[in-house]
């Protein structure tokens, strides 16, 4: 997955009508969200476990508890408005790739360890149209709403 498809899933709408689909711009449109903050990353990991990897994913250390808050507060809003998501719980991560087969990343995980101190800066909410093209995700960003600072 490229990089420019590396993303942070906060919810999951699924497919969605052309109806639906406004009504999630709209809640978005009036949700008041806090303020920007930091993330820092920490360890490689997967879906549904290392030795049978379909998700590659990055963990959050630094700014974890913020990103409950902004996704808690997000679901709380969008149960508000009956705007269906998919219930599953929030886990803080990265995804950084897709593999069409089960992979195994134990290994590789272990070699690469730790990230260090890598550091982002969370200052805006997307809401992402994904589309299959030619046998790969394709990400768009429909929507941004601003993070206050």
């Amino acid at each position: 997955m490229p990089s420019p498809n590396w993303h942070l899933t906060l919810m999951f709408f699924g497919n969605v009508s052309d109806e639906m689909h406004e009504g999630i711009q709209k809640a978005l449109d009036v949700f008041t969200f806090q303020k920007s903050f930091l993330l820092s990353l920490n360890e490689l990991d997967a879906f549904p476990h290392k030795n049978r990897a379909r998700v590659l994913w990055i963990g959050v250390d630094k700014g974890k508890q913020e990103l409950y808050r902004v996704a808690t507060e997000l679901r709380s809003h969008f149960r508000e408005k009956n705007i269906a998501f998919d219930p599953k719980p929030f886990v803080p991560h990265i995804t950084i790739s897709r593999f069409k087969k089960p992979q195994d990343i134990e290994a590789y995980s272990e070699k690469v360890g730790s990230l260090g101190s890598a550091t982002l800066a969370v200052n805006k909410i997307c809401l992402f149209k994904s589309s299959f093209i030619n046998g790969s995700v394709a990400y768009e960003i429909v929507q941004e709403v601003g993070l206050t600072c």
